[in-house]
């Protein structure tokens, strides 16, 4: 992926989200549900497949922050006496906030009890809607390297590189054939060349070669043999 594609995606971090009635959260993924006589029903999503969160009733809308989860999608303890019966969760949600439930192509499942949902979300999304963008799915870095998310913009990322490759992308080699080798040996071999070999590159850098001192020969010089004189 260019870096150019990536920056034409940029998004302002400052924009700040308002939220249409019964909704709340930093980016409006709850939803509160009001039952006809009065029970006010949270309802939490989290693309958490293996933890759906609960629909969490309430005899008030103030205990709406007196329970709710853990974090690792456990039910606070609340009264679920006199709740009414609920329509399966995930064709409720679509009622009150339209057919995108789970945003991004995620899928919205009910849970096996049918009193909560979860979005389970497509490769390089999360969120409890899959509203959130992994900057650094599908980036390489060429194969050379490392992608890092930072910050909250589509181009706040880098590839940490390999020695001997730089770039945005890690897609510029620096090193001649025989440096570049001499990185990727097994950390129990100092040379490239055993036995005093000399490592040469090839004249259009496409490779290397070893050259070998006397009584050794081979690929990299390590197999030795004794010369033998005329008599």
């Amino acid at each position: 992926m260019s870096n150019s594609l990536i920056l034409s995606y940029r998004i302002n971090a400052s924009m700040k989200k308002v939220c249409n009635p019964s909704f709340s959260g930093p980016l409006c993924q709850f939803f509160v549900e009001r039952q006809p006589a009065g029970e006010i029903i949270e309802v939490i999503t989290t693309s958490e497949s293996s933890n759906p969160l609960n629909a969490v009733p309430s005899s008030s809308a103030s205990s709406l922050s007196g329970g709710g989860t853990d974090g690792k999608g456990n039910r606070g303890d609340h009264s679920a006496a006199g709740r009414s019966e609920f329509n399966p969760r995930c064709e409720r949600a679509r009622e009150l906030i339209g057919d995108e439930v789970c945003l991004n192509r995620g899928v919205c499942r009910d849970s096996p009890d049918g009193t909560s949902y979860a979005c389970y979300c497509s490769p390089g999304y999360s969120g409890s809607r899959c509203e959130l963008l992994d900057f650094c799915f599908n980036i390489t870095c060429s194969g050379h390297g490392q992608c890092r998310q930072f910050g909250a913009r589509l181009d706040n990322f880098v590839c940490e590189c390999e020695p001997g490759w730089k770039g945005v992308l890690c897609e510029i080699s620096y090193l001649n054939a025989c440096e570049a080798a001499f990185y990727n040996l097994p950390k129990d071999q100092l040379s490239i060349c055993l036995h005093g070999g000399i490592c040469i590159e090839h004249y259009n850098g496409s490779g290397f070669y070893c050259q070998c001192i006397n009584g050794w020969l081979g690929e990299r010089c390590g197999t030795h043999f004794t010369q033998v004189g005329q008599c």
